[in-house]
């Protein structure tokens, strides 16, 4: 695993973090990866890698928190959900609609506190390995000395 975070390292280096999020999305089968900042009482992407390469306006560019999946993870330190729609932990939530997937972690920021989320997603159920969580856990330990340091989001 150390030699995998020297990878995601070159190519934070190389490519930024876009770079960064391309090199983690790879690993999954989920169709996007992106940094959320907490901010305004909202999360708000920072930075977003989609497979699929669409051009088209994001859905989930801003999520009020309350009804954020991150909001979970930035609570619990993790949330993982394979499959939105039979966890019974978002009934409430209306997203689970719109997303199949997701697995999120918090973030640091880069002057310490917290940040946001380091998250995989996708719009049909996706699951995620033991090892490759335990990867984007190291991953996020590693991401804060490349984002944005800028008060607002972007």
């Amino acid at each position: 695993m150390k030699q995998q975070l020297e990878e995601l390292r070159s190519h934070l280096e190389q490519f930024g973090l876009l770079g960064g999020l391309e090199f983690l999305n790879h690993r999954v089968g989920h169709r996007f990866t992106s940094i959320y900042r907490f901010h305004d009482m909202s999360m708000n992407v920072q930075a977003m890698y989609d497979k699929q390469n669409e051009r088209t306006a994001n859905p989930f560019a801003r999520v009020p928190i309350a009804n954020s999946f991150c909001e979970m993870a930035m609570h619990d330190g993790f949330f993982l959900t394979k499959n939105t729609k039979s966890d019974a932990r978002l009934d409430s939530n209306p997203f689970v609609e719109h997303l199949g997937s997701y697995v999120g972690l918090p973030l640091e920021g880069p002057q310490g506190g917290l940040y946001g989320t380091i998250c995989h997603y996708d719009l049909i159920s996706q699951p995620i390995s033991d090892e490759e969580f335990s990867f984007l856990q190291k991953a996020s330990l590693l991401l804060p000395s490349y984002l944005p340091k800028a008060t607002a989001p972007v």
